[in-house]
């Protein structure tokens, strides 16, 4: 048999895989857990509420029951360092039962037996990171509607509000994108939009969304909703890269409204 030196064969070299790309935020993203932290995310919304409906004190918001739902995840958006709350957000599932919001969808096919989740609540302080924060809980907020099989996540939005949600990738759940009354309060008119939460890269990604890289592939170790599920051992190899730039987030998020 002759001799094969393989030190000479010219065999295909494996490739290295790169560290996957760590965006450090100047704030952490969590899901609250004490008393404490509701009590500031409930704060906060007044806060923010009273700038939007100053003349409307009952649109201004106090503890709410479907805080502390089963079917209810409240996020906030802690500065690191001094702890400042400065944003918040929360999501009611309809998983068990049906969701009041449900009545707002049309007898379509795409929401016929489908999970629905209510986004609701987003509160955000006014400042140089407040665009930041606003990407951040919707990047948290869709990484655990499409852990736990979440279809669609649907927002109602009284205008100008609702043109976040649509530069974020929301889109009219009503083709003539019409106001609707809400059912639990008939007085107050608000647009429907939804996100189809598995579609939602794909759909950002064809149309070349500005945050499609943040939103969807960038990894953020700050945003901490699925901690308790990782190994107090683990220390991952990341390469630390800036977050979106100022113009980046203002080109995809518009004006701020927080």
């Amino acid at each position: 048999m002759a001799h094969i030196d393989f030190d000479q064969l010219d065999l295909p070299q494996p490739k290295l895989r790169r560290s996957p790309r760590a965006v450090e935020l100047p704030f952490t993203v969590k899901i609250v857990r004490t008393e404490d932290q509701l009590a500031q995310a409930v704060r906060l919304r007044e806060a923010a509420y009273s700038r939007h409906y100053p003349a409307d004190p009952k649109r201004r918001l106090v503890d709410e029951r479907a805080d502390k739902s089963s079917q209810s995840l409240v996020l906030i958006a802690e500065r690191k360092g001094d702890g400042e709350l400065l944003g918040t957000i929360r999501v009611e599932t309809g998983t068990l039962e049906p969701h009041p919001v449900e009545e707002l969808l049309p007898d379509e096919l795409r929401f016929a037996e489908s999970t629905i989740a209510y986004l609701t609540r987003l509160a955000i302080v006014q400042g140089a990171e407040s665009q930041l924060v606003k990407a951040a809980l919707i990047k948290a907020l869709h990484r655990y509607c499409f852990a736990v099989q979440i279809d669609w996540l649907i927002v109602v939005a009284v205008p100008p509000m609702d043109r976040q949600y649509l530069r974020i990738g929301f889109e009219d759940v009503h083709p003539d994108g019409a106001l609707k009354p809400l059912p639990w309060n008939k007085k107050i008119y608000a647009r429907v939009l939804a996100m189809d939460v598995t579609a939602a890269e794909r759909n950002a990604k064809t149309r070349n969304h500005p945050l499609y890289d943040f939103l969807f592939r960038s990894f953020c170790p700050d945003i901490q909703i699925f901690g308790s599920l990782t190994g107090v051992w683990s220390r991952p190899r990341l390469r630390r890269v800036a977050p979106p730039s100022q113009e980046v987030l203002d080109a995809a998020l518009g004006l701020p409204i927080v």
